[in-house]
């Protein structure tokens, strides 16, 4: 992938900040469309030397890689489950990146720069969701619906699915819609042992294969490579976003400014039209660095509601070991690259509380993921319990704190719940359950830990040390952990209760949009399918109202 000339300032019809999920469909959608963009990456373009290949499988990170790692500046990002002596590389610095939590409320905001984002970590899970989730409020009265329902996104899942392909079965899960599938997944022998012992003590719970996108040994998104493609796309890597730029007089983004990371030189390109796609916690930091003239407390905050109702999932993580007699053979054609990171998923247990009948100790629900016999030597089990939006979980911006780059940083308030804690104690007794079932042994009380705690005293003691950074207490992970971060530009149909509209526009200003997680009003077990889709849909309509000259 090339890269444009920082230098003189140029026009394009569109910027799009970020290059992951949301952004890589952005640039795709709207260079397809017709227009000249620049996609605007805070990191570096992909080298062949980002994606080494040390064995068949990803090798784990040991207590003294993750230690190393956070004596060398990556004293957050080393807490990742995705932190490994292949992937650190492409997590930031923690040092040149800093931001700032509540007291008492620790949060892991893990973040990678490069061209791609997070999808290069990417389990490459993906569920529809339907209006069980869009329509969540009048399910069960907390928050606010989405101004929006199934019906109107489901064209652009559909688009979405059959560009990436998708490997899934038709599971009939009346709340989770079946997708457009390129082939089916199977599962492992004792994953279909596990299915049908959930399947025979509770006939309510659904186990089906996960749902999981296609390899893409690319390297680079394969939207990237299609709006390569088009000739109509510029990508500037090392641009690191500061703020947006407002015309006073007709109130339209005029551009974006941004420092060159590498050059450490302030640049401006100007445009007709700016979407955000940064992940939520950059881009509404970028928003609230754009206050000026007319938007004194940033973009999109008319409303006094930009920062506001975060989200991240409840995550509960169990793994224990296995012997090399369970593995089964691989059941894609990616079964020697170790960056293909959904290799390991196996199945997945959708969301059963909530759903038909009310759990009276709180609202919402949970999915299970997991993998048996797919990976050497451990078996995974991981739960997303879905958050209720609070007002009171919020970002802002920390003016006496700034990154390497003079840009005041962010500041994330997220504690849980009550709702919270409830969910996550059912979930555990729910995985517990299971485990005794199926007779997994999780890696705590396993004899081999045991055995290994008590000649390496200090070894573990640095071990357990490391845990609390990472767990807040057994198998629950501190909130950040998910990296399924949601909100804080939420969209509404009420300018007075949102700060974006149906289609992703910022009611304050209306060239402006955000597309990644930063819109959603609440959250579901799994999000990256839906960001995706809205994007699609957003600049469907970004084509639409800019031909006839409404942008």
């Amino acid at each position: 992938m090339s890269s444009g000339t920082h230098g003189k300032t140029q026009s394009f019809d569109a910027i799009v900040v970020g290059s992951g999920a949301a952004g890589g469909f952005a640039a795709k959608e709207l260079t397809e469309g017709g227009l000249d963009v620049v996609l605007l990456e805070a990191g570096d373009l992909i080298h062949p030397d980002d994606f080494p290949v040390p064995s068949p499988h990803a090798p784990v990170a040991t207590t003294k890689d993750r230690l190393l790692a956070a004596l060398q500046g990556r004293h957050v990002q080393s807490r990742c489950t995705s932190f490994s002596p292949m992937t650190r590389h492409l997590f930031v610095d923690d040092r040149l990146n800093p931001y700032t939590t509540a007291k008492n409320s620790p949060f892991s905001w893990f973040r990678t720069r490069k061209i791609g984002g997070r999808m290069h970590l990417w389990g490459r899970h993906v569920m529809r969701w339907s209006d069980l989730y869009f329509k969540a409020a009048d399910h069960d009265g907390c928050g606010v619906n989405w101004p929006l329902s199934y019906s109107d996104i489901e064209p652009y899942y559909c688009k979405v699915e059959k560009f990436l392909g998708v490997y899934g079965t038709r599971d009939g899960v009346p709340h989770l819609p079946d997708s457009e599938y390129t082939g089916p997944r199977e599962l492992t022998q004792k994953e279909l042992e596990l299915a049908r012992i959930v399947k025979q003590k509770w006939p309510e719970r659904y186990v089906i294969p996960a749902r999981t996108i296609k390899h893409n040994p690319h390297r680079v998104p394969l939207p990237l490579i299609a709006a390569e493609k088009t000739g109509r796309l510029t990508t500037r890597a090392n641009a690191v976003v500061r703020s947006i730029t407002v015309d006073a007089q007709t109130r339209l983004a005029a551009g974006v400014n941004y420092v060159d990371s590498q050059q450490k030189t302030d640049l401006f390109v100007k445009s007709n039209i700016v979407v955000l796609c940064a992940s939520p916690i950059e881009t509404v930091r970028i928003l609230f660095n754009s206050a000026g003239p007319g938007y004194p407390s940033g973009i999109g905050n008319s409303s006094g509601l930009l920062g506001q109702y975060i989200m991240d999932h409840s995550s509960l993580l169990f793994f224990g070991p296995v012997s090399e007699d369970e593995l089964s053979p691989a059941t894609d054609e990616s079964e020697d690259d170790p960056w293909d990171l959904a290799k390991s998923s196996g199945f997945y247990i959708p969301r059963f509380r909530n759903v038909l009948d009310k759990h009276p100790d709180f609202y919402r629900g949970y999915g299970i993921h997991g993998g048996i016999g797919r990976t050497p030597n451990f078996w995974w089990i991981l739960v997303f319990g879905q958050m209720i939006p609070a007002a009171s979980n919020r970002i802002s911006v920390n003016r006496r704190k700034k990154d390497a780059w003079g840009i005041p940083a962010a500041h994330i308030e997220c504690a849980r719940s009550e709702n919270d804690y409830a969910m996550a104690d059912d979930a555990m007794r729910t995985v517990t359950e299971i485990l005794d079932q199926t007779r997994l042994v999780t890696l705590e009380n396993s004899k081999r830990h045991r055995q290994w705690m008590k000649t390496k005293p200090l070894q573990s003691f640095v071990f357990n040390q490391l845990l609390k950074t990472v767990f807040a207490k057994p198998h629950l992970l501190h909130l950040g952990a998910g990296i399924h971060e949601l909100g804080g530009a939420r969209m509404g149909a009420d300018p007075k209760t949102s700060v974006l509209n149906g289609f992703n526009q910022c009611w304050d200003v209306k060239n402006v949009f955000v597309t990644d997680g930063a819109c959603f009003p609440s959250s579901g077990e799994h999000h990256t399918l839906t960001t995706m889709a809205l994007t699609v849909r957003a600049c469907d309509y970004i084509l639409k109202e800019y031909s006839q000259g409404r942008l």
